[in-house]
């Protein structure tokens, strides 16, 4: 038989117990299992994501405590849901005849033609209440990713025959990246009305893993897109194999990339400047398009980058770069946007001489060069190309300046240096700082 003080001792034991296994249950549990599901998601293929995205405040029910995942979503519904997920807040003005300024979905049209996603029809509607279609989010997506035109991705398709000629690039795009595939018949049904779960899942795949909120973030690998739509986000340490997406709701603020590899585009939407910080990435095509105002993206440690297609005003900065960062040999301007290249410091160690000791520099040496002066007809200003006639002295080049400002070298050349000025430039001389 237990003695009092025993018994009390046990049950003591028995109560910590009760509230340990609560307070783990509370810490295990996941978000989605603290939304409570709408009635008819309930078993629904869907469930999951729309769920998480319930959970994020992406997508909502209806008051009466239903999704409705199997109706058709309109195109206002589609653009607000689209709208959220980038974070976009700035509005253009707006004119079409099918929206009132009282209309509820008036604000997200506004803020989508200010993002430059969607445009309206002919006749100067937008049509918002009309349902979309199946290959109408593959041309949004297509264009918010700046993906390619891929007419053969949609050749696996039976039904591939019926997909309109102006979708067919869009379609095969989206489905040669995993974001929107087929039916098990073998179809994507390119005409058909998306239904809200279609809605959901389709552009989850686009987004991919989201950073809604400031931190540092290690990253790993991930197989798909990545999203960041806030600004403070450092990302670090990993590979992303599809697109990274940097989205208009960083508004101009900062964003780190810190040993990353992008495997697909990084689209650059937000950033002001304090800038795109650019660390020891690897990055294929950037494609900078930010609808108000420049970006500036700086490439430091040991970048390098494939190419950059800029469709809005950037800066593009080098600093202490030991890879291949920005150059006009790797930059297409886009026409009537202005661009900025600071070219990444050629400095070099500086030979020894044949007494053991270092020589020193020299600003102003003679060396023999020349130079072209050329009306740039892409972004309006100046292009001014500097060679070094003497193959010798190219080695010993480290600094060229014109006007005052740096130019940089051409990669893969060892006496060619170019500068962009804004508009119409006469030089007279460059000062050539050489180190032998």
């Amino acid at each position: 038989m237990f003695s009092k003080k025993r018994s009390c001792r046990l049950i003591k034991r028995c109560l910590c117990l009760v509230v340990t296994l609560m307070l783990m249950a509370s810490y295990t549990a996941s978000p989605v299992d603290a939304v409570v599901l709408p009635t008819d998601l309930q078993g629904h293929w869907a469930s999951g994501q729309i769920a998480e995205w319930m959970e994020k405040g992406v997508v909502s029910g209806f008051p009466d405590g239903t999704f409705r995942p199997d109706e058709s979503i309109s195109r206002a519904q589609f653009i607000t849901m689209v709208n959220t997920v980038l974070g976009l807040k700035e509005k253009a003005p707006i004119s079409y005849a099918d929206v009132k300024e009282g209309d509820w979905f008036a604000g997200e049209i506004a803020k989508a033609k200010k993002s430059g996603y969607i445009s309206g029809y002919p006749d100067n509607t937008i049509r918002p209440n009309n349902t979309i279609t199946r290959q109408e989010i593959a041309a949004i997506i297509a264009g918010i990713l700046e993906l390619d035109p891929n007419p053969a991705g949609v050749n696996s398709f039976k039904d591939a025959g019926v997909i309109a000629s102006w979708s067919k690039g869009v379609m095969g795009a989206v489905n040669a990246e995993g974001i929107l595939s087929g039916f098990p018949d073998g179809t994507c049904r390119p005409a058909d009305t998306a239904t809200r779960a279609q809605g959901v899942v389709i552009l989850s795949k686009a987004t991919g893993v989201m950073y809604t909120e400031a931190g540092s973030y290690s990253l790993q690998a991930t197989e798909g897109n990545v999203t960041i739509n806030a600004s403070g986000v450092t990302l670090k340490e990993g590979t992303i194999k599809e697109n990274l997406l940097l989205t208009e709701g960083i508004g101009e603020g900062t964003i780190v990339l810190e040993n990353i590899t992008v495997n697909g585009r990084t689209v650059i939407c937000g950033g002001g400047s304090d800038s795109i910080i650019l660390r020891n990435c690897n990055l294929g095509i950037i494609v900078v398009r930010k609808s108000s105002g420049p970006v500036r993206i700086v490439a430091t440690g040991n970048t390098n980058i494939e190419k950059v297609m800029a469709k809005s005003e950037a800066r593009l900065e080098n600093h202490d770069n030991t890879g291949r960062g920005f150059d006009l040999n790797n930059t297409e301007i886009h026409s009537g946007v202005k661009v900025t290249i600071d070219g990444k410091s050629q400095d070099k160690t500086e030979p020894e001489s044949t007494s053991g000791g270092r020589s020193s520099s020299h600003s102003g040496s003679k060396i023999s060069f020349n130079k072209t002066v050329l009306a740039d007809p892409v972004t309006g200003g100046t292009l001014v190309t500097i060679f070094i006639t003497n193959s010798n002295d190219a080695g010993y080049v480290s600094q060229v300046t014109v006007k005052g400002e740096a130019a940089f070298k051409v990669a893969g050349s060892e006496n060619i240096w170019r500068i962009h000025l804004d508009g119409d430039v006469t030089v007279s001389d460059a000062d050539i700082k050489i180190t032998r």
